[in-house]
């Protein structure tokens, strides 16, 4: 019974996820959040009954549900049309580094469409994306139609999610509860939506820490190094993580750990070197920090209290300030936290830390979170990751007006469970302290 029940689940998932991504647009708020809610009520269920269902077929499932998503065009962001419109530029010999889209198309109006033009949201700033990222944009744009330019990034998207459960398998082997952990992860909605569905690239990001780790645990530290390196090369955030690894080491490990994974990620931008790539990629991150503002927390907090002194927005002189205190508390608590804690967890809130003193929190920058809260043991990245989806409410066919009631409910919520969740572990460690003595 209880099997026919586990089928019945998956195959409405299955519609369910399938629906969201091709009949639902960004702007329709309501179907969209139920349809979410119905995906992650879904999710729970499985969870909740994993371990009664057979391993392989919640793998095959959780590939099945990433593969169902190849031909959907993204409906909940735009970023795939800057994607492409990068390779474009590169594939006519411009550099995409050195132009704004808004220059292109006014001086050299017949090397993209304007159709391309028309649909990116950034057309007045300088792209971000490293080299790694453009090589893929690259080949994209040797399609002529825009739909197959997406279906081709989305294989290797795909290909990165599917190496990444492999690795997470491998992790998990002889783990209790390892099929639960793996449900976590593989059947969150908002992980497939946000890359499978949606072309966001921590789909590389999370592939190279989950394979980084695992060559780790096998003591295979040129290897492991190697596959941060590639982190970094795909997205220049997970350089915080370096910090998380210290200690786990003798020194001298550590030191080469680390030359292996800057190195392996100074290579990967080499055969970009001499375009514009730094000095675009540093105005795009002064940018970053200084202009943009979507879904954060202590900086919210700190623009307001900028707007009871001074009567502005101080995001130019305190979102950079903000970010370089966060980098200076990942450091901190990696340096000073006790040696036995897991690697995971180091990483849980290393990764956390960044978020709360960031000035822009997109939906599918927690996915990192939710895998190594899986790893280690905390739930409140799950609660995060259905509550963050929430803010697709700002959005509607005119633009998008963020609403910071729900923004402020969000962080409460998930940082009130956090909190608990450290304390719960804190007397359960002390606990168990005092019994062994």
């Amino acid at each position: 019974m209880r099997s026919r029940q586990h089928q019945i689940v998956l195959v409405l998932f299955g519609l369910v996820l399938v629906t969201i991504s091709y009949f639902t647009e960004r702007s329709q708020s309501p179907v969209l959040l139920s349809q979410f809610s119905a995906l992650f009520i879904g999710y729970l269920w499985l969870y909740r009954y994993a371990n009664e269902i057979n391993d392989a077929d919640i793998f095959k499932s959780a590939v099945a549900f990433r593969v169902l998503l190849i031909c959907a065009i993204p409906n909940l962001s735009e970023d795939v049309y800057r994607f492409i419109w990068d390779g474009h530029l590169w594939l006519n010999n411009i550099d995409a580094y050195q132009y704004l889209p808004s220059i292109v198309v006014e001086q050299m109006p017949t090397i993209v469409s304007s159709t391309l033009y028309n649909k990116l949201n950034s057309p007045n700033y300088f792209t971000i994306y490293p080299p790694l990222n453009q090589l893929l944009f690259l080949g994209a744009a040797l399609f002529k139609h825009t739909y197959l330019s997406i279906v081709f990034i989305k294989l290797f998207i795909v290909a990165a999610e599917v190496l990444s459960l492999v690795g997470l398998r491998k992790l998990l082997l002889n783990q209790v509860n390892s099929t639960k952990v793996f449900v976590i992860y593989a059947f969150n909605p908002l992980v497939i939506l946000e890359m499978s569905g949606n072309l966001h690239f921590e789909a590389f990001v999370v592939c190279a820490l989950i394979w980084t780790v695992v060559f780790f645990k096998q003591n295979k530290y040129l290897k492991s190094g190697l596959m941060m390196g590639l982190a970094i090369g795909f997205k220049i955030l997970p350089i915080i993580l370096l910090a998380s690894f210290f200690r786990k080491l003798k020194l001298s490990q550590y030191v080469l750990w680390v030359s292996v994974a800057i190195g392996s990620a100074f290579i990967s931008f080499l055969p970009l070197v001499q375009t514009h790539i730094f000095s675009g990629i540093q105005e795009s991150a002064q940018l970053y920090f200084q202009s943009f503002e979507f879904n954060a927390s202590l900086y919210y907090f700190a623009r307001y209290i900028g707007y009871q002194i001074y009567g502005y927005n101080i995001i130019q002189t305190a979102g950079p300030y903000i970010a370089l205190t966060g980098i200076f508390l990942i450091v901190l608590y990696n340096v000073f936290i006790a040696r036995n804690i897991l690697i995971w967890e180091r990483m849980l809130f290393s990764w956390l830390i960044y978020c709360l003193f960031a000035t822009t929190i997109h939906p599918w920058y927690i996915i990192p979170l939710l895998l190594f809260g899986a790893m280690s043991g905390y739930g409140f990245p799950i609660l995060w990751s259905f509550l963050i989806f929430f803010t697709y409410l700002g959005y509607s066919t005119t633009g998008f007006t963020e609403n910071l009631w729900i923004t402020t409910f969000e962080y409460i919520l998930v940082l009130a469970y956090a909190v608990f969740e450290v304390s719960i572990k804190y007397i359960r460690n002390h606990d168990e302290t005092i019994n062994a003595s």
